[in-house]
């Protein structure tokens, strides 16, 4: 039983740093993906990344991972000269975990409407947060996806 565990890891999204910040991103990744490695046959896995999808929602994962991608857009400079790949690793977190919430959670009327509002540092909605996301991969040389070269 996972529910107790989602809270605390929203708040820890909130007010940490850099590294528990992507330890608690993996974990609800993980829990986003069912609580699975993926090896389940494709029903049930299927069937509890639904059921997960609708936990989180219900702590207001969507609100909080908007939240991070916000603040994670604002602290941009700060992660410039860093080249283990943090930047692009949260990204990549924030973006899948929220993937998962918008696929599983769409015939949501409500959580639909939610990804218009305003619910980042300045109001700002998920949508226009993910313009300002692609604008700051356009403008800069760094794309926050790590490319790994054989």
């Amino acid at each position: 039983e996972f529910d107790a565990l989602v809270p605390p890891c929203l708040e820890v999204l909130e007010f940490s740093n850099q590294f528990i910040r992507n330890d608690t991103l993996l974990c609800l990744m993980y829990i986003s993906m069912g609580c699975t490695l993926c090896d389940a046959p494709c029903e049930t896995l299927v069937a509890a990344m639904r059921a997960n999808a609708t936990i989180l929602a219900k702590h207001g994962a969507t609100l909080m991972l908007v939240r991070s991608l916000d603040s994670l857009l604002g602290q941009e400079g700060r992660y410039n000269n860093h080249d283990d790949g943090m930047l692009e690793r949260e990204f990549r977190l924030i973006f899948n975990c929220l993937y998962l919430q918008i696929v599983f959670c769409k015939h949501n009327d409500g959580f639909i409407q939610s990804l218009e509002l305003g619910q980042g540092r300045l109001g700002k909605s998920l949508v226009s947060l993910l313009f300002e996301a692609t604008k700051m991969c356009a403008d800069t040389d760094c794309i926050p996806i790590k490319r790994w070269s054989c």
